[in-house]
């Protein structure tokens, strides 16, 4: 049949492959049901093994409406997970909880794959034979096949398979292998309802992977025969220097490396924290949380209390991009002090002079620098390295005002870096009326207001974002609130960033009273 379209006859499986993906809720896939009763089939599906590989709901669709159903049979030519991801990943609106499933489900399967082929008696060729045809159809496998039994294969090598199996699958749904580590957590110890919540998209990844976390530790604290590797406790020099500030140095020969970052923070794949702490107190901030977990009080015994860690001044030398992920993008973007705000006015000076030092000697690197306390920036402006971006949180108006005008003071000494301002969480609406604090500092001259040109090129860069965890719920900031903020870095010709949990959208509609409106918690219907 080669690439020939015929018509299918009989019922077919679908292949394990096709399930690695969620299948469409109920709502959504009736919305397509109607499309293809209004339109039709407009590709054919594809088969493999005798089974339907891509295409399983427009299969399902047809056969409902008793309509023909074409296909084709796959060519290979490459590895059929990838094939199918390729397919679907961009067409599917999938979370990052239905991504890292996914992924997970990705790695079993080529696991199980490849442990069916060493047990096949001889067979040494790299082929699946097609139950339709009776062709052998050669698969190129990309995503190593970590966990399978070798015989006398080290234990620190099957670990490190495993973890480049993570990564390369994370990378191939467009999420971290950090993610796919943890839906790992949630396939062996969630329960099935947490599992399908997941997979549907209706809760987040993280709340039920420390639920189930929780439930695994608690099943090894019941069942002392569960033995865990034991962890060397680091030790660590700890001075007082006063004030509730601290410097922390490692007692180890032990090569420190930049860490990489999870799903929060999508604009760095890296993370460097050679200051960790804090004293500003927000409310909804994500490190103190982490900080003052006690399963991490070994490696962090000075708490959310600003520390140094002189130590790791020499990640930037020791760390290497692995070769097969030079060209992903973003590599080479490092979240500076994402555990701390390096540029609070407790931070002593010296500790920022030595951390530029470092940056100043790797400009293969950019540096994203973020802090509420942006009037620091202007004591170092003069020995500021190029390759670091200068972040300002402004999820108020007030410390929106304070950012742009910090960045204007920048720009006129000649400040010649990206600056951006992350508005997230945005707690409230922004805007730029003239007049008073919230408008002066935007139009350089008040004669010609209002400027075309709201800050003359000294913002750059405008992320926008919401509390963590309130994706489906009523804590999204108001779109009208979003709205000004895109209309402000769209004049000031600045690029904008959506966070992924800042899932608000416009909702207009117009000539309200001549349309009755039904409301559900999803859209609005008329």
């Amino acid at each position: 049949m080669g690439n020939e379209i015929f018509i299918v006859q009989g019922d077919l499986e679908i292949h394990p492959i096709a399930l690695i993906l969620p299948e469409m809720e109920p709502e959504e896939y009736d919305k397509f049901k109607e499309d293809i009763l209004g339109n039709g089939v407009l590709d054919p599906i594809i088969l493999f093994q005798g089974k339907v590989l891509d295409g399983r709901h427009r299969y399902k669709a047809s056969r409902e409406l008793e309509i023909d159903v074409e296909a084709r049979i796959w060519e290979g030519g490459m590895d059929p997970v990838e094939y199918v991801v390729s397919k679907n990943i961009h067409r599917r609106h999938l979370t990052v909880g239905q991504k890292a499933m996914a992924a997970d489900e990705c790695m079993s399967w080529h696991v199980e794959e490849a442990k069916r082929r060493q047990r096949e008696a001889g067979v040494a060729r790299v082929e699946s034979k097609d139950e339709a045809t009776g062709k052998f159809i050669q698969v190129m496998e990309s995503i190593p096949q970590a966990g399978i039994e070798q015989m006398e294969e080290p234990k620190q090598n099957i670990a490190s398979e495993e973890n480049k199996a993570r990564e390369q699958a994370g990378k191939l749904f467009g999420v971290s292998g950090r993610s796919v580590s943890g839906a790992k957590v949630i396939r062996e110890h969630g329960t099935d309802e947490e599992i399908q919540a997941v997979k549907s998209g209706k809760v987040g990844i993280s709340k039920i992977e420390k639920i189930a976390r929780e439930r695994k530790r608690d099943k090894e604290q019941a069942n002392p025969d569960i033995q865990k590797p034991e962890r060397k406790k680091p030790e660590y020099d700890i001075t007082d220097i006063g004030n509730g500030i601290f410097i922390q140095k490692l007692n180890s020969n032990t090569k420190p490396t930049f860490n990489e970052t999870n799903d929060n923070i999508e604009w760095a794949k890296w993370s460097w924290n050679p200051v960790t702490g804090c004293k500003f107190g927000c409310e909804y901030c994500y490190a103190r949380k982490i900080a003052e977990n006690s399963r991490y009080e070994q490696v962090r015994p000075t708490g959310f209390e600003p520390t140094f860690h002189p130590d790791r001044l020499k990640c930037p030398d020791n760390h290497s991009i692995p070769e097969r992920r030079k060209n992903e993008p973003g590599i080479n973007n490092v979240f500076l002090c994402s555990m701390a705000d390096l540029w609070g006015d407790w931070i002593p000076s010296d500790w920022i002079t030595q951390i530029l030092d470092v940056v100043s000697n790797h400009p293969e690197y950019n540096f994203i620098s973020l802090t509420k306390n942006p009037k620091r920036y202007l004591e170092f402006v003069e020995t500021m390295p190029p390759n670091v971006w200068i972040g300002a949180t402004a999820d108020t108006q007030a410390r929106f005002d304070i950012a742009v005008s910090v960045f204007r003071d920048m720009n006129d000494m000649g400040s010649e870096n990206i600056r951006f301002l992350s508005c997230e969480p945005l707690l409230e609406e922004i805007t730029f009326s003239i007049g008073g604090e919230a408008g002066d500092h935007i139009w350089r001259d008040m004669d010609s207001y209002p400027d075309e040109n709201y800050t003359n090129g000294y913002v750059n860069w405008v992320i926008i974002g919401a509390l963590k965890g309130s994706e489906n719920s009523s804590r999204q900031p108001k779109w009208a609130w979003v709205e000004n903020l895109i209309d402000f870095a769209r004049k000031s010709d600045a690029s904008v960033y959506f966070k992924t949990n800042l899932t608000v959208t416009p909702k207009e509609i117009p000539d309200w009273a001549s349309i009755e409106i039904v409301t559900t918690e999803k859209q609005i219907q008329f």
